[in-house]
């Protein structure tokens, strides 16, 4: 490889660089994505999305709310259940979200929610509902469950 051509392909790195770090630094919040079903596009089951979702991080779009939910085994994901995050316990009050888990059981929204009064999230899978019996004033369920609390799960 000849000076010249070296020097274009440094030149070509550095701009590639650039442009991802400035992605980056956005944090691509201004994106919009939401799960549906069937979709597959998501990635790293069970961890905690929003760790990289959000103002700063490397992932695409800052979610609001987003995590995976298993079926009973506790081992395969569940891409039936539907997540409503709800203002009252079991389901009273008035929905503020829903969500639809993926093929991969991922669940996740970009809209901009007000979390700050709590909510209370339900899990809806082919056979039933279960619901969380306290409030939370975030959604990123993988940040609990998982690692100090039982996986998300519906059946």
């Amino acid at each position: 490889m000849n000076k010249d051509r070296i020097i274009g392909c440094v030149f070509l790195l550095v701009l590639f660089i650039l442009a991802l770090s400035s992605c980056e630094s956005e944090g691509g919040c201004g994106e919009s994505l939401q799960s549906s079903a069937g979709a597959s596009e998501s990635h790293n089951v069970g961890k905690n999305c929003i760790s990289c979702h959000s103002n700063g991080g490397s992932g695409e779009g800052c979610f609001s709310a987003a995590g995976t939910v298993y079926d009973s085994t506790l081992i395969n994901t569940n891409n039936n259940a539907i997540i409503k995050l709800y203002s009252q316990p079991n389901g009273g009050g008035t929905v503020v979200a829903t969500l639809t888990a993926d093929q991969l059981g991922n669940f996740y929204d970009t809209q901009n929610y007000d979390f700050s009064k709590g909510v209370y999230p339900s899990v809806t899978g082919a056979k039933g509902t279960k619901h969380m019996g306290t409030m939370t004033t975030t959604a990123s369920c993988n940040t609990c469950h998982g690692v100090s609390t039982s996986k998300l799960w519906a059946r």
